[in-house]
């Protein structure tokens, strides 16, 4: 299973590649959106998002961009809310502080 850290990694990195991408009027094909996606650690994931993102493949580099970016921040809120909703859910824990004083370091 690919880390959450890992896989905001990857996504931002090709949100870079893509708003560096030099800009011209050519839309993005499949072709395009499989070159891209075949350059990301999970390329079956990356073809599914962008082909399954209403109006990916009529948009140009810079678009594909922007859309990259933006799923990476809904999958991030998401995220932080599924970790906000189980923190109340955390048990606990009782520790107790030791009363013996720590050994000498020097």
């Amino acid at each position: 299973m690919v880390s959450f850290k890992s896989y905001l990694f990857q996504v931002s990195i090709l949100g870079v590649i893509l708003f560096m991408a030099p800009s011209s009027n050519a839309k993005a094909s499949s072709k395009i959106i499989n070159d891209i996606c075949a350059k990301t650690r999970v390329p079956s994931y990356c073809l599914d998002r962008l082909e399954s993102t209403p109006g990916a493949a009529a948009e140009d580099h810079k678009g594909l961009g922007k859309i990259t970016l933006n799923l990476a921040r809904s999958n991030a809120t998401k995220t932080l809310g599924q970790i906000n909703s189980l923190i109340p859910k955390r048990p606990t824990l009782n520790l107790r502080r030791s009363t013996k004083p720590a050994p000498n370091s020097i």
